[in-house]
């Protein structure tokens, strides 16, 4: 009868352990991997060759629980994350730089904004006092700015963007100086002054061209014209300020001669009267008429001049009081005559009136016409 090879028994000097399958002498009577007995006690049947392999089989370890292939797993595990790391790490951080550059020059472009819009809404020289305050305020503005930016932790890949923005908003700075310096003495302003702040907004510009350029994250920019905008209207209105000044000296200049002429008319036309009056009392006709319009000269009553017209009182003195300019060609004289009764020594005033003319065809002040008066 043929036997199956399932049915042969193998014998050998070790023997596999019926607990953990590690092989053991069969001379052992317990395995020295487990402890467990190697043999069967009486009445067992004799462990088969193939049960013990596959036990021994069944006892292995699959590889990912292998403790080289676990320690090789875990350290990729803890060089992929330290990479992941890195990169958000070094993501995170450019976008913050990134957000704070934004913020500052926000800032910047806000400041410079309102100062435009308050140097652009000025009309007058008045209006400097104001503008001086403000860009001051801008520039120190623009200090703090630059300190903040330069002391900002920046990735290697925009400390260009950063060397840009420093020296930009330096050479914005040294714009605002020579514009407050013009704005605090606005009077004094030169064209020198002007070409000065118009070359230093250039600079400005170029150099904030230079930041847009490498820090192209930067949305918002400065016109084109945001520094021309303010030497235009500071030139206008300074422009504005020396025509009235030249007005206003030129009227000051004219009225002061007008004030000068009418002194000194005024002068001569009591000069004239009181000449006039000199010779009325000293009763002499030739002497009076060149002091006489040639109308007054023929309405002229010289009778009063006579000895019979002065047989009981006479002309003693004369006083002027009131002296008014009713036109350039005119000027009403108040005065005061002294008459002397002869007889009783008595002395009282006539009070007198006289329009005085400037005659054109003479070149002189003349006396047109006299009278009574209740002045």
């Amino acid at each position: 009868m043929t036997k199956k090879a399932t049915d042969i028994k193998i014998r050998t000097d070790n023997i596999y352990c019926p607990s953990c399958g590690a092989i053991q002498k069969n001379s052992e009577n317990f395995c020295g991997h487990c402890g467990e007995s190697l043999h069967k006690k009486s009445g067992e049947e004799e462990v088969k060759t193939e049960d013990l392999i596959d036990n021994q089989k069944k006892k292995r370890k699959p590889f990912y629980k292998n403790k080289i292939f676990l320690a090789f797993f875990a350290l990729f595990l803890i060089s992929a994350s330290a990479l992941a790391a890195t990169f958000y790490f070094k993501s995170n951080e450019g976008e913050q730089y990134k957000t704070k550059v934004r913020g500052i020059w926000q800032t910047v472009y806000n400041e410079n904004d309102a100062l435009n819009k308050e140097v652009t809404a000025m009309n007058e020289m008045e209006s400097f006092k104001n503008i001086a305050l403000k860009i001051k305020s801008v520039e120190g503005m623009a200090g703090d700015k630059q300190d903040e930016i330069t002391k900002l932790n920046t990735p290697e890949n925009y400390k260009d963007g950063k060397d840009a923005f420093v020296l930009a908003l330096s050479d914005y700075k040294s714009y605002l100086q020579s514009l407050r310096s013009a704005a605090d003495n606005p009077s004094k302003m030169t064209d020198q002054d002007i070409e000065d702040i118009d070359n230093l907004g250039e600079t400005a510009k170029i150099s904030f061209s230079k930041v847009y350029t490498r820090l192209d994250f930067i949305d918002s920019k400065l016109s084109d014209d945001t520094f021309t905008v303010v030497v235009t209207k500071f030139q206008e209105v300074r422009a504005s300020y020396e025509e009235k000044l030249a007005s206003d000296e030129q009227q000051t200049a004219e009225k002061e001669r007008k004030d000068k002429q009418t002194a000194d008319d005024k002068a001569k036309v009591e000069s004239l009267v009181t000449s006039f009056m000199n010779a009325y009392i000293a009763g002499n006709e030739n002497e009076l008429k060149k002091y006489m319009s040639s109308a007054f000269q023929k309405e002229f009553n010289y009778a009063d001049l006579s000895t019979d017209a002065r047989m009981y009182s006479y002309p003693e003195s004369f006083r002027i009081t009131i002296t008014k300019k009713t036109s350039d060609s005119q000027y009403d004289v108040y005065g005061r005559e002294l008459q002397v009764d002869r007889e009783s020594g008595s002395k009282w005033t006539i009070n007198r009136y006289f329009a005085v003319v400037w005659v054109q065809s003479d070149s002189k002040w003349l006396v047109d016409r006299w009278d009574i008066s209740s002045e």
